[in-house]
């Protein structure tokens, strides 16, 4: 009679520990999750949309729309003149697509899940931050291509030259940072409060409120300088104000800076309920 004996069979042990959280991989997660949303989706359909109408009034209209200050006389725009039109109409959307990423986690109440699964909660902050602002640079990228493109096809089209399109770097510089600091204050409101309507409200609205008081006197046009960050970015770059510069970091300091830091601390130490 045999006995059985029991054969020792090596099983090979699956690692699985999870892997390390990394800013990378968060800010991939990120980036999948502004295109994967429906609204954000529609919101850029809808940026896009805007710049296209646009741009094809802009040029079909070309010879007709831009009149010289003094003069009253027709005058052909350069390209940077187009996209500025193009911007302040964009503007009114696109600050959405920076607000929506970040403040509806809270009004959704899927923070709790988010910061559950990357409880490092200063690093959701930077990826976020890092999304909002490629999709700043790309989305001025967008507004300038378009804005080159139909001044080009316009002056062909109406046989002007090419000399007059070019516009000077410094006033480019103006334009972005107006389009950058816009899309910065946008993120930090969304940081402070949580609430992507009530940020939009504010990033729209802020502007239009300061362009009235301005119009009310001549002391308050000089105090909405230092508040204004259109304003104030554009006398900075044009040099005629020797205290544009410090207007531009008041309004920086007021629409970025500050909101930013205190946003920062309130997502931080917010309890995710």
């Amino acid at each position: 009679m045999s006995i059985a004996t029991a054969t020792r069979t090596d099983v090979s042990l699956v690692e699985t520990r999870p892997k390390p959280v990394t800013l990378g991989r968060v800010v991939a997660v990120e980036f999948r999750k502004f295109f994967h949303t429906a609204s954000l989706r529609m919101l850029m359909c809808a940026c896009l949309v805007l710049m296209v109408a646009m741009a094809m009034g802009l040029g079909l209209g070309y010879t007709t729309i831009f009149h010289d200050v003094e003069t009253g006389q027709p005058m052909y725009a350069p390209w940077l003149a187009v996209a500025t039109v193009i911007r302040l109409l964009v503007q009114l959307v696109f600050p959405a697509l920076i607000i929506v990423p970040v403040a509806s986690e809270w009004t959704t109440r899927s923070a709790m899940t988010t910061f559950t699964l990357v409880p490092q909660r200063g690093m959701v902050v930077g990826a976020k931050a890092i999304v909002a602002t490629v999709v700043t640079v790309v989305g001025y990228c967008f507004i300038a291509g378009t804005a080159l493109l139909t001044t080009w096809a316009a002056r062909l089209a109406n046989s002007i030259s090419l000399t007059g399109m070019w516009a000077d770097w410094g006033e480019v510089g103006c334009e972005f940072t107006v389009w950058f600091l816009t899309m910065a204050s946008a993120f930090a409101l969304a940081l402070v409060v949580h609430n992507s309507a009530l940020s939009i409200a504010i990033v729209i609205g802020a502007p239009m409120v300061l362009q009235i008081i301005s119009q009310l006197g001549e002391s308050l046009m000089k105090a909405t300088e230092w508040l204004n960050l259109q304003t104030s970015a554009a006398l900075a770059f044009q040099g005629d104000d020797a205290t544009g510069v410090w207007k531009l970091v008041v309004a920086s300091a007021i629409w970025v800076v500050l909101p930013l830091a205190f946003g920062t601390l309130h997502t931080l130490r917010r309890e995710a309920a």
